[in-house]
């Protein structure tokens, strides 16, 4: 692209330029690749490190015209705002033919100040000879800069090192957040064991969301079957935990407790500024006692855990200073808690059809005969949690002429529907076995994708 035209054909490189027409046109592709986003090009070659190509995105947000930009350092964006120690760094970076990302508080033609996420990359040409940079760079303002942090991002312009710690505390607790949910996403699709989750989720709440997390499971009548805790303290805290458990096991929450609210209005009950006499009554037997100091409690926030059919849990975030929860933090809870009961009731319906399968599958194998002079012993072992359930099988025939089969099978499959084939390709092998008069392989005329091994001896 021409500074002053983009039209192809026009003469370029233009007079005084360092870079080639080849080197350019590589770096105009890597530019252009998502036009949405601000692409620049700067030559180091040349005195003051100067762009010397910028993409219409590079207009559309700054405001500043290719005229207007190119053949300067891209600094004139900068202000007295700007975070000068990200900007060292920055061109340290740069210094050392690497690459930079840096978030700087930048300056648009008018004068209104953005937020701007910074990617430069050096590009060094075969020869190791460095070329040129590549800058990529994001208007983030409406993510880094929230209601409260607008304010600040516009007072920035009186009080630049004010502004920019809030935006910097804003923007890491956004990642902070973002990453909390990255987690979650891997760690709970990457279990079918309820226990498991649970305390999987509940490492994923301490310390980032709570002081400490307690996750209960009821069951249809609300009576509570298990309770998985996670404090910050660790094994320090395992007593106080285990007693406070212990009294709400195998008893339903009580009407106006939070959990119980939680669950049955299906939304958060968050609760500030707790005191010993504000959770009498839904505190059993740990009121006067030292439980609750010691584990800390001085606000709660509870969240349902539902499922297609209902609720079946809760999670309980308790933090030891009375301030509370806001509305960030209830929100990002609630968000992890539709995960994490859906992965949860992933499991539990896993492990109910896991158990029916099982069942079923044991029912299917059959119990050795005693046959007279035959010693003969079975034991089915899954090669795999994962491949529990499944068409595997095996049996002993007493067959006609003293004769004795033996069978091992397997249908293809890891499911109900597998052990139910294996079940009638047992009652066809052992129809087929019996209706010959001397031991064969028998022959499979079900349709059922299957192979069995035979074997007979007098």
């Amino acid at each position: 692209m021409h500074p002053r035209s983009s039209a192809p054909g026009d003469a370029w490189p233009p007079a005084g330029t360092a870079i080639s027409e080849v080197e350019l046109q590589e770096l105009r592709e890597r530019a252009v690749v998502a036009t949405d986003i601000c692409f620049t090009i700067s030559d180091p070659r040349l005195p003051g490190n100067p762009l010397v190509w910028v993409n219409p995105a590079f207009e559309r947000v700054t405001g500043y015209t290719v005229e207007e930009s190119v053949g300067r350092n891209c600094k004139f964006l900068q202000g007295p705002d700007t975070d000068q120690a990200a900007v060292t760094r920055l061109v340290g970076d740069l210094a050392a033919r690497g690459s930079s990302a840096v978030t700087l508080l930048n300056h648009r033609a008018d004068g209104t100040a953005f937020w701007n996420y910074v990617v430069v990359n050096s590009v060094i040409d075969r020869a190791g000879e460095l070329v040129g940079f590549v800058g990529v760079q994001t208007d983030v303002t409406a993510r880094v800069v929230a209601d409260a942090e607008r304010a600040a991002a516009l007072a920035a312009e009186q009080s630049a090192r004010q502004a920019a710690e809030r935006a910097q505390a804003v923007a890491e607790a956004a990642r902070a957040r973002m990453t909390l949910m990255a987690e979650a996403t891997t760690a709970l699709g990457a279990s079918l064991d309820m226990t498991e989750l649970q305390q999987r989720l509940a490492r994923l709440c301490v310390p980032l969301l709570a002081d400490w997390v307690a996750i209960s499971e009821v069951d249809e009548t609300g009576v509570v079957t298990s309770i998985t805790c996670e404090h910050r303290a660790g094994e320090a805290a395992r007593e106080p935990t285990e007693q406070m458990s212990a009294q709400f096991l195998g008893r339903r929450f009580p009407d106006t407790s939070p959990t119980a609210r939680a669950m049955a209005t299906g939304r958060p009950v968050v609760v500030s500024g707790l005191t010993a006499e504000a959770m009498q009554p839904w505190t059993r037997g740990l009121h006067g006692t030292p439980v609750l100091d010691d584990l800390g409690t001085g606000s709660v926030a509870a969240f349902p855990l539902t499922s297609r059919s209902g609720t079946w849990g809760v999670f309980v975030l308790v933090r030891q200073t009375p301030e509370g929860f806001d509305e960030d933090d209830v929100e990002v809870a609630q968000d992890l808690g539709r995960r994490a009961g859906q992965a949860l009731d992933n499991a539990r319906r896993y492990a109910r059809e896991a158990s029916v399968a099982e069942t079923l599958q044991h029912a299917l194998l059959p119990e050795l005969p005693t046959i007279p002079g035959v010693l003969a012993a079975a034991h089915y072992t899954a090669a795999s949690t994962t491949a529990s359930v499944g068409g595997d099988f095996y049996d002993l025939l007493p067959l006609p002429g003293r004769s004795v089969g033996v069978v091992i099978g397997d249908v293809t499959g890891h499911d109900i529907t597998a052990a139910a084939a294996m079940g009638q390709l047992r009652g066809l092998l052992r129809s087929e076995a019996w209706a010959v008069d001397a031991p064969t392989r028998p022959r499979c005329s079900a349709g059922s994708t299957a192979s069995s091994r035979s074997s007979a001896s007098r």
